[in-house]
């Protein structure tokens, strides 16, 4: 997910330790999206968000 973030946006993410099986993805010290219960969210979903919270959703490719 890291790659494609940094590819979509050209923005490199910083990974941080989290506990096991944990996955969050934040903008600016916001949680934009998350693992679910059992599954984690599509690629796009994820993309989506960021790039809302990064601008209003425009495209960085």
């Amino acid at each position: 997910m890291a790659a494609l973030i940094k590819l979509e946006t050209g923005i490199e993410p910083r990974l941080a330790p989290g506990r096991l099986a944990e996955f969050a993805v934040s903008v600016n010290g916001e949680t934009v999206a998350r693992k679910g219960w059992l599954k984690l969210p599509p690629d796009e979903r994820v993309l989506a968000a960021v790039r809302d919270a990064l601008g209003g959703g425009e495209s960085f490719s």
